[in-house]
């Protein structure tokens, strides 16, 4: 990462230093990006999950978490249990919004961010296309200039996600002085066991007052630490400064960028902090809820994976569903 941090510069011909074998490789490249990208929708398309009707449409109106009237409409007969369940958690819902002021921010009533992305991968560009979304200035701060280069130009992560378009107002560089400059939110979508490194690099780079967010989940291995121990120890501040924020909840990156009801919890020690990353992220089909406990949001968010694993076992040994709830809930 230190090495790769450089300003990028635009490519030129083959003349001068570069023969014709380097153009020959670039080209190859830029065409398999292309390829890629190519396979990854008609691949979608084949299995009937483009979902065209959700196109165009800056919002989903049958799933918004936040457009139920004041009453709750009539029952109607043929409606299942399920879906009056869900009708009674979103009412209710909305009306804790109401009396909280939260809406004001979700309807657009705030004032533009410039957020950095640290990281490209999958849950990388969906928190850039979601911040990005709600009209927010998202920076991707990545490794590869040839990565960059196709995210800007077409607008695509070749790599990630390629079977969705991307807002055109995320911007993806391999600046660290571009991305963090005068940055209001800093959200690292790093993998665990990379993060210090990735952090030590950029570390005089970060303004000390902005907010972290961790969306990696898991436990640093040597050291045995978490992400609201790591983040600061890697940038050298202290507990007080800036703040982590952890976002942590089931929330997979395909369904946000589908713009699914999607429920998460922030975590911090800095309830400013948690309140600037709430109105940052909360939209009509993202609710974020707030919490001090960062030290419970973290441990579950790492070890339900391997309860995740276990659960799987459970499945292929056909053991049957009551295996299956005692590991769910007995499991800890």
């Amino acid at each position: 990462w230190g090495s790769s941090l450089d300003r990028s510069t635009p490519g030129g011909s083959c003349s001068g230093p570069r023969t014709w074998r380097t153009c020959t490789a670039l080209a190859a490249l830029a065409w398999s990006l292309r390829l890629a990208v190519w396979k990854a929708r008609f691949s979608r398309f084949i299995h009937g999950h483009s979902r065209k009707t959700l196109q165009g449409l800056p919002e989903v109106p049958d799933l918004d978490l936040n457009v139920l009237p004041p009453v709750l409409p009539q029952r109607r007969a043929n409606v299942s249990v399920t879906k009056k369940v869900w009708r009674k958690i979103v009412y209710w819902a909305k009306v804790r919004d109401q009396m909280s002021n939260r809406l004001s921010y979700i309807n657009g009533d705030f004032e533009p961010l410039k957020v950095a992305i640290l990281g490209g991968g999958a849950f990388g560009t969906a928190m850039a296309t979601h911040v990005a979304r709600k009209g927010h200035r998202a920076i991707m701060l990545l490794r590869d200039k040839s990565v960059c280069k196709f995210m800007n130009r077409n607008h695509i992560n070749p790599k990630y996600l390629r079977e969705f378009k991307l807002p055109k107002d995320i911007y993806a560089t391999t600046s660290a002085e571009d991305a963090l400059e005068e940055c209001d939110v800093l959200i690292h979508a790093v993998p665990v066991q990379s993060s210090r490194k990735v952090l030590e690099a950029i570390k005089d780079l970060v303004p000390k007052d902005v907010p972290v967010v961790a969306v990696s989940k898991g436990i640093e291995l040597g050291n045995k630490k978490l992400m609201c121990d790591l983040i600061p120890e890697a940038l050298g501040r202290e507990p007080q400064q800036g703040g982590v924020v952890v976002v942590s909840g089931p929330s997979f990156a395909q369904e946000i960028m589908d713009r699914r009801p999607t429920s998460v919890v922030a975590a911090s020690k800095s309830p400013e902090a948690a309140e600037k990353v709430s109105r940052l992220l909360t939209s009509k089909y993202f609710r974020v809820s707030m919490t001090d406990d960062v030290l419970g949001v973290e441990v579950a968010g790492a070890l339900k994976n391997v309860l995740a694993i276990a659960a799987g076992i459970c499945e292929g040994l056909n053991l049957g569903t009551n295996a299956m709830s005692a590991l769910v809930t007995q499991g800890n």
